[in-house]
């Protein structure tokens, strides 16, 4: 087995520590190399980042009201626990 690769993007040859794993491949490794696909995740950022910001928040304002009410119950059982006197998980026992 080789241990080097040419990256289908770049057309360098390069060694598999450079590639990103990938169970699909036959080599286990993509077959653009971690330089290319940093490059393309970062164009791809700013050609759609309005887009993606707009999803961002959505996703925040649509999981808000959930992630509060979990917040609250979390609050409560820990309330009560420390009032009764039993430690928290990551309070050392006595």
């Amino acid at each position: 087995m080789s241990l080097t690769k040419t990256c289908d993007d770049c057309f360098e040859t390069k060694p598999l520590t450079d590639f990103y794993p990938h169970a699909r491949n036959l080599d286990g490794r993509r077959g653009k190399c971690k330089v290319c696909m940093i490059a393309r995740a970062k164009a791809r950022y700013e050609k759609n980042r309005p887009a993606i910001l707009v999803q961002a928040k959505d996703r925040y304002l649509e999981q808000r009201q959930a992630r509060i009410e979990k917040m609250r119950e979390y609050r409560a059982t820990r309330k009560t626990s420390k009032q009764q006197g039993v430690p928290h998980a990551s309070e050392p026992l006595a």
